[in-house]
């Protein structure tokens, strides 16, 4: 089997009936779908996609957020980019644009702050890793690292994982003929809990992915990126304080 489609599924039913129609409408039909429901036990988005990719029996994985849609070509046009990418290549970088179908990512480039940031232009050269609604991996390389670091539960998930599988040796490619819409995106973003889990994985992503010399190398562009965490969110910044208080500390007792 081609693709094994995950599709982790929280409180999402205004969204889902969309997402299963795109699907069914797929010219290419080599493919599962695997839903899990985070309804009842809340493993989060990270525990809700390994535990999909436990039952998968594609070569490659996609992992879809339900509030997605795209056009009847979209799976075929990924297989005909996965037929064409060396063995080493792990992972894909999907071109996602917002609900007004403007372009909001072709993935994300490495910033001077260490960490992984949108990249608004098609830059082959300046694509380091993936990032968003739909995350394309070789179930291979996602396997070789062990799948989502579950502790992070929600947000930033993605972008460590890439990262991730690319320090273990494999390669990420574009795949921008590919496109989907996320339309619910902004809204989450909003809320305490999601602001909270993005700040504190900042860190453990900057933490995780980059040696101690990295670190004290780029040491004043990562503070200065960290300070600009507070500035661009004043109305959350008791709750952004919180999050990299508790990322120092539970990084810490990791290690």
């Amino acid at each position: 089997m081609k693709f094994s489609i995950i599709i982790c599924e929280f409180n999402s039913d205004k969204y889902i009936v969309y997402l299963l129609r795109c699907l069914s409408e797929q010219t290419f039909k080599d493919f599962e779908v695997i839903r899990v429901d985070n309804n009842t036990i809340n493993r989060g988005f990270s525990g809700g996609m390994n535990l999909g990719a436990k039952a998968a029996k594609g070569e490659w994985l996609i992992c879809l957020n339900p509030d997605v849609s795209f056009g009847s070509d979209f799976l075929q046009k990924i297989a005909d980019k996965t037929d064409k990418v060396a063995e080493n290549v792990g992972n894909l970088s999907i071109k996602e644009l917002d609900k007004d179908g403007k372009v909001r990512h072709y993935g994300a480039f490495l910033s001077m702050c260490r960490h992984p940031l949108m990249l608004k232009v098609p830059d082959k050269k300046k694509l380091f890793t993936s990032l968003g609604a739909c995350q394309v991996y070789r179930k291979a390389a996602f396997d070789a690292v062990g799948g989502f670091d579950e502790s992070y539960f929600l947000y930033g998930e993605d972008t460590n994982l890439s990262w991730q599988i690319k320090r273990n040796g494999w390669k990420i490619a574009p795949c921008w003929n590919a496109s989907l819409k996320h339309l619910q995106f902004g809204s989450e973003q909003k809320k305490t809990i999601s602001v909270y889990y993005a700040h504190r994985n900042t860190l453990w992503t900057l933490f995780k992915n980059n040696t101690r010399k990295e670190l004290l190398l780029y040491l004043p562009w990562i503070i200065g990126g960290q300070l600009c965490c507070f500035l661009i969110n004043p109305t959350h910044m008791p709750t952004v304080l919180k999050a990299k208080i508790d990322a120092l500390i539970e990084w810490r007792k990791r290690r």
